[in-house]
């Protein structure tokens, strides 16, 4: 492989094991009955009781484009349905202050599924347990957060022309002092998420592949609101493809080893895409997978650095090195954490303590950020992180999207999670009578019109 080829690796190992198995896996787990407190049905809001130390205050989010492409394989034959972000978002939730991110439905009881900050999740139990109330019993559980070591080869892009001239950065760090006291920059990179074979057979269907995606994408932004306040940065999530074993082309593996995949696998999906309809408008592109990333020594024929999680080229996005691949497992979002850091990776940023890639023009690097500070992307973490980006990390991002080549970004979107206007909701409400009917089907209901209505104000 061409040295301007070799991409960053995020390599995760169980340095701080103790007595626990080093899977990322459960350390504590509890039994809980949520109830709902309350609810704003104008205001798409949710108060959920956990447990008695618990309380959740739940927004409506919005992780897809308003119609995105969920893509099968039949064959050597691509399926491709479009599908409204409605019929996912409708139950997507998440706390900007608890960190969460859920989704929550009422099928015979209130069901909650998803991530309650770093390290708690949340499930309905496997049996039909109720409280002496009825509510239906769920799963909490702490996961383990792996310890972390980094590897970064500042690769550079085979493109010649993103190379960066020597012009001065006097302007963009003048641009920068701008943003923060101006308008804020809004980034909203167009994700294309493709699941390899090993990973899709672990979900029961495409369906739900989607809803635990919006979860893990709604967790993702949760992180992105840690940059510094004048970038609003949102993913939004266009197309799902899931793959089969004979589609995956860009899938390399070890001889005889089929829990493998190689980190060859991102150069080969990078020609993957490069001249594919379905791949034009993505800003970014990950493969999530369900194997191991490893790289292979033909010389001595082992697999080497299997503790590889997460594999992205540094300011990739908008570009042929576009890619990404992350290790992941159905229901689990361990994932996560890897995600964003790669996703980082992709939007030009380096690791804390390191210097300016080369082909980012006007970078500042993250040379004035100490990497054993514990954010996010610090070359290695551990559970003292704080999972929050460094300033160093904002610096990069603005610069990577004033690089003149960042072009498409400037065609993002429409975002549609915005706060709803009183206007809004008194033009879409329904009457109380009519609500009454909607929510007692079947019976014979009237709204006691001798009951005043509250103000909105």
């Amino acid at each position: 492989m061409p040295r301007e080829l070799i991409p960053v690796l995020i390599v995760l190992y169980c340095a701080i094991c103790h007595s626990h198995i080093c899977n990322a896996g459960i350390l504590k787990a509890a039994k809980v009955f949520p109830t709902l407190i309350e609810e704003r049905s104008s205001a798409a809001e949710l108060t959920l009781r956990i447990n008695q130390d618990l309380v959740l205050n739940l927004q409506r989010t919005s992780v897809f484009s308003d119609t995105f492409q969920l893509s099968s394989f039949d064959g050597d034959t691509m399926l491709t349905r479009n599908v409204r972000s409605e019929a996912i978002e409708k139950n997507l939730y998440h706390d900007t202050q608890r960190g969460a991110a859920v989704i929550v439905s009422d099928t015979d009881g209130l069901r909650v599924e998803g991530m309650i900050g770093d390290r708690l999740r949340i499930s309905p139990s496997n049996t039909a347990e109720r409280s002496a109330a009825g509510h239906l019993a769920h799963e909490i559980f702490e996961i383990e957060i792996q310890s972390s070591e980094g590897i970064d080869t500042s690769p550079e892009p085979p493109n010649g022309h993103l190379v960066s001239t020597s012009t001065s950065k006097h302007f963009e760090i003048t641009a920068m002092e701008r943003a923060r006291r101006g308008i804020k920059v809004i980034i909203t990179p167009e994700v294309h998420l493709l699941i390899d074979s090993t990973l899709t057979k672990q979900f029961n269907n495409t369906d739900s592949i989607a809803s635990y995606y919006a979860v893990f994408a709604a967790f993702l932004n949760l992180k992105f609101k840690t940059l510094e306040e004048w970038l609003d940065v949102q993913l939004v999530i266009t197309k799902i493809t899931t793959y089969t074993n004979t589609s995956e082309t860009f899938v390399k593996k070890p001889p005889g080893n089929e829990s493998v995949i190689l980190t060859d696998s991102l150069e080969e999906l990078m020609y993957f895409i490069k001249n594919k309809s379905e791949f034009t408008t993505d800003d970014l592109v990950v493969l999530l997978t369900g194997r191991d990333i490893a790289a292979y020594n033909s010389g001595t024929q082992k697999v080497e650095s299997e503790g590889t999680l997460g594999y992205a080229y540094v300011g990739g996005a908008c570009r042929d090195t576009r890619v990404g691949m992350v290790e992941d497992k159905a229901n689990t979002f361990i994932g996560t954490h890897t995600f964003v850091h790669e996703v980082g990776h992709l939007l030009g940023m380096s690791h804390d303590g390191a210097k300016a890639p080369d082909h980012i023009k006007n970078s500042p690097g993250a040379t004035k950020c100490n990497p054993s500070d514990g954010y996010i992307m610090a070359p290695l973490y551990d559970v003292h992180s704080y999972h929050l980006f460094s300033v160093c990390s904002s610096e990069q991002l603005f610069a990577f999207r004033m690089d003149p080549h960042t072009t498409c970004f400037n065609n993002a979107p429409q975002r549609h999670n915005k706060p709803l206007k009183k206007q809004e909701i008194l033009g879409k409400a329904v009457s109380a009578q009519t609500f009454c009917e909607l929510k007692h089907p079947g019976k014979n209901v009237t709204y006691p019109s001798h009951i005043t209505d509250l103000n909105m104000t």
